[in-house]
């Protein structure tokens, strides 16, 4: 590793040296951004997560200046490079700082998931789920209700995928959406319908079950049964 780590910190002093003779863009800086990620891992597996930050934050600047040469893979590459920031920030106690990177990466994320779901749509939708959480814990409960619609919606292909699996992921977040404050009595209602169509899990098939005591019921009717649990 001592070995791996001296090669790129001479390969990111021989391509600094470069960039400052040259314009530095294009080819160079990309070069430049890759070896910044490299020895950021590296720094990330030795112990080091500060110094880690330090050049993947300058790796992510660098990819956003290089998304007009080729706006797929620089969408890619800078996706890459913000939710690693993002899960070091996490990793570092720092949510502030994840929240932002989550919330930058999420434009590029959405637009490689529609075009390339299989190995876009898991960092696309880890992206809108702990950026939930954090605005929910942070009591901002405005951005959080704003993400429901589209993080529900993508969450819910995982679920149909594998549910006993992703009901884990799915299951908490519906639960939680259904109880912010400000949250609409009907959606509400809905939430605890599908919640208890999907869950497995007791303690679910409860909370779904506090949810749809909440269902408002119009006045001369009677309340339409919620949707039965399928049989696993």
């Amino acid at each position: 590793m001592e070995k791996a780590e001296q090669y790129f910190l001479e390969a990111l002093d021989v391509k600094r040296q470069l960039i400052a003779e040259d314009s530095g863009e294009g080819f160079l800086n990309s070069t430049l951004a890759l070896t910044l990620g490299v020895l950021a891992s590296i720094y990330q597996a030795t112990g080091r997560p500060h110094e880690a930050r330090q050049l993947l934050q300058e790796e992510a600047a660098l990819r956003g200046q290089l998304l007009g040469y080729d706006l797929k893979e620089g969408q890619s590459n800078l996706a890459r490079s913000l939710t690693h920031l993002a899960h070091l920030s996490m990793q570092l106690d720092d949510h502030k700082a994840a929240a932002e990177y989550f919330k930058e990466s999420l434009p590029h994320l959405r637009t490689l998931s529609e075009s390339n779901p299989e190995d876009y749509l898991r960092p696309f939708s880890s992206a809108l789920f702990n950026l939930f959480f954090h605005y929910r814990q942070q009591e901002n409960h405005e951005e959080a209700l704003a993400l429901v619609p589209e993080a529900t919606a993508v969450l819910r292909q995982f679920w149909e995928k594998d549910p006993r699996e992703n009901e884990k992921m799915f299951g908490p977040f519906l639960y939680t959406a259904a109880k912010l404050p400000g949250q609409d009595p009907v959606i509400t209602c809905e939430i605890g319908a599908e919640l208890q169509t999907i869950a497995i899990d007791d303690q679910l098939i409860e909370q779904a079950g506090q949810l749809m005591s909440l269902c408002p019921a119009t006045p001369g009717t009677v309340p339409v049964p919620a949707p039965q649990k399928s049989t696993p």
